[in-house]
């Protein structure tokens, strides 16, 4: 995938092809999630052709090709004889707005505080549900909780009475000094750590 967005960077220089215009000013070309990718380009015929253009030769080179069966493509402010153009050159068929990505609402308007009203819930029920901040620095009744242990017990392994928690600052320093002494040791064959 590192290629792929390298070369979709680069065809964005290219005079025959145009930035979304909502994305010219930051540089956005594309984003990918794990085996997702949404591709942002002006809806003309030349920008589209050049981007399927890469998608072909990328497909050539690792054997991934987009599944049109599942790839839509979606429209803002392009004219309906643009639109049929680039729908019978493409293949995909036409997704509508609005419609989630990650759990996030996307919409060609403006979104609204509203549209965030599930991935708000599901954020308020994750950070409620964090064992150390609720059960042993939570506030109940309107007062603060008294504190049951501390940190360094709570750490501690299970033998010795803690709940076994990861003391993340000594696993860090830890994963450092690993890091440090193998920066140390001489390459092994071509490749280097």
């Amino acid at each position: 995938m590192e290629i792929l967005s390298r070369h979709l960077r680069v065809i964005c220089r290219q005079p025959s092809v145009s930035y979304h215009p909502k994305c010219s000013k930051i540089g956005l070309t594309h984003l990918v999630f794990a085996d997702d990718l949404m591709i942002f380009t002006r809806g003309d015929v030349p920008s589209v052709q050049v981007v399927l253009d890469t998608l072909k030769k990328f497909a050539g080179w690792t054997g991934l090709q987009a599944n049109t069966s599942k790839t839509e493509i979606y429209f803002g402010g392009v004219k309906d004889d643009i639109r049929y153009q680039l729908l019978q050159t493409t293949g995909f068929s036409e997704g509508k707005f609005p419609f989630r990505y990650l759990g996030l609402p996307l919409n060609i308007a403006r979104n609204r505080v509203d549209m965030y009203g599930v991935l708000i819930t599901k954020i308020q029920a994750a950070i409620q549900h964090w064992i150390c901040k609720n059960f042993f620095w939570g506030i109940e009744d309107n007062r603060r909780k008294l504190v049951l242990k501390s940190w360094t017990d709570i750490c501690s392994p299970r033998e010795e009475g803690g709940f076994g928690i990861k003391e993340l600052l000594s696993w860090n320093r830890a994963l450092l000094a690993k890091r440090i002494w193998l920066l140390d040791l001489p390459p092994v064959g071509i490749w280097s750590r």
